[in-house]
């Protein structure tokens, strides 16, 4: 993941604290209402900008077919192709040569230079994320800077 991308989730995380934050502690005081919306705003964090279904796929399938998952990557692709910040999209891993139960889309987004580009394709991960949390889908994707290599993307 990109510095930028990293940046946008940690504000994400941050705007979300302050939100709920603000609510909470009229409600049960401060020391106990920033913690908690801490923590509530991390987890709708890690939900809607994380790989849940990529994670528990591994322990039960998630009830993609080979149908629904191939339909989920061609419109994943086809929304990629419209995203202007995005220079091209590399897919990896097992579920490019064999689609299985426990399949997960691995897709390595290479975006634009310039920060209003690293901006705007973490915004399209975030949307993408969510979208695949919703939809049950496991899609591990990681936005990588012009000069990164997909084998980086966990560093």
């Amino acid at each position: 993941m990109h510095r930028t991308e990293r940046m946008v989730k940690i504000g994400l995380d941050l705007i979300l604290t302050v939100g709920i934050g603000l609510g909470l502690t009229a409600i049960i005081g401060h020391g106990y209402g920033w913690l908690l919306a801490w923590g509530i705003a991390h987890t709708i964090n890690v939900c809607c900008n994380g790989h849940v279904w990529g994670v528990l796929k591994h322990f039960y399938p998630t009830g993609q077919t080979a149908r629904s998952f191939e339909r989920y990557r061609e419109q994943l692709m086809h929304r990629i192709t419209q995203a202007s910040s995005i220079a091209t999209s590399e897919v990896i891993g097992s579920a490019v040569h064999t689609w299985t139960p426990y399949a997960d889309l691995d897709i390595r987004l290479i975006r634009h230079a310039g920060l209003l580009n690293g901006i705007r394709a973490s915004w399209f991960g975030i949307q993408e994320r969510t979208r695949a949390f919703v939809s049950r889908f496991p899609l591990d994707l990681y936005i990588l800077d012009p000069h990164q290599q997909s084998h980086e993307t966990h560093a």
